[in-house]
């Protein structure tokens, strides 16, 4: 009995054994099997030209441009399809606005209401971004006609830039930078992005996160001063009596970018008169800022080509 009951075991044991044995080798079959790999998004195709902006100052070797609330000539400002327009054109930074919702959402919007740029109406800090989106975008370029376009989030427009050759800069206008930043690092885009700081109080803020890059306002001698040697300031916005050459000059010594906006200015309605003389635009690149904030890019690209400076 104690012997058949001992070949039992060992016959229960074999059994187990090769069970065993076939189960994980057919686990580990299909595995190995490409009908069973796990899908993945497809990676995203990033330009091997793209460099992080921290380093653009290396390569920037002629006049950049930056399209004023993303380049509004065609479509309108702040949205994706003006975004897509300057993609097209071949500028190289997006100028944009942020403003946050009731539930935290930055979105791509230069005024606190809705009312000018939407069909809609009311203060976006009182308004969840589910009821925003329902807003459409008006082109007031154009009569201000209502389009299917809605207001971007910020995640919205990073990722639809992410891993080209474009590069965003970006004015909190709500100065919630924290909600902000946080969409930034979510979506990685901290190479490709620049925050705006009108003052000495909002450089502080963003100072404190890591890997934020910034274009402070230099409204005096003390602020370039200040500001010149900063590690996080990759380019100066460079205001009023500021912008001249020697501080252009420095700022080139000192591997910083220089920043010059001229939405609304004399340049810019040069470009847009049509004009054979055009004396402000002419002054303007004299000084040499590596980069030029305009509402008409598409003027300006052929204004700096006939200038040897594109």
């Amino acid at each position: 009995m104690k012997i058949i009951i001992n070949k039992i075991i060992k016959n229960w044991k074999t059994v187990f054994s090769i069970s065993a044995f076939v189960a994980v080798t057919s686990i580990f079959s299909c595995s190995q099997d490409p009908e069973y790999t796990i899908p993945t998004n497809p990676p995203i195709e990033i330009d091997p030209l793209v460099i992080p902006i921290n380093e653009l100052y290396k390569d920037l070797d002629f006049t950049a441009i930056a399209g004023h609330r993303c380049y509004s000539r065609k479509s309108p400002e702040n949205s994706l399809a003006a975004i897509q327009d300057a993609l097209d054109l071949g500028i190289e930074i997006l100028e944009a606005d942020i403003q946050t919702t009731a539930d935290d959402i930055p979105i791509l919007l230069h005024d606190t209401t809705v009312d000018r740029t939407t069909n809609g109406t009311g203060i976006v800090a009182n308004m969840n971004f589910g009821n925003l989106s329902n807003f459409r975008l008006k082109n007031n370029r154009n009569g201000a006609v209502i389009t299917d376009e809605n207001i971007p989030t910020l995640e919205q427009a990073l990722l639809k830039i992410k891993g080209k050759k474009i590069y965003m800069h970006l004015e909190v206008k709500d100065k919630k930078f924290s909600q902000v930043i946080r969409v930034i690092k979510s979506t990685k885009s901290e190479n490709q992005v620049i925050l705006f700081a009108d003052r000495r109080e909002d450089y502080k803020i963003i100072d404190t996160f890591v890997g934020i890059y910034m274009n402070p306002v230099c409204r005096t001698a003390a602020d370039f001063n200040f500001y010149i040697s900063k590690s996080k300031v990759v380019m100066l916005n460079l205001a009023g009596s500021q912008f001249n050459g020697d501080n252009t000059l420095a700022a080139k010594n000192n591997n910083k970018l220089t920043w010059r906006g001229i939405s609304g200015d004399s340049e810019d309605l040069e470009l847009i008169s049509g004009a054979t003389l055009t004396p402000d635009l002419d002054e303007l690149i004299q000084i040499n800022p590596s980069i030029i904030n305009t509402d008409f890019a598409d003027l300006m690209i052929p204004y700096l080509k006939s200038k040897n400076k594109r």
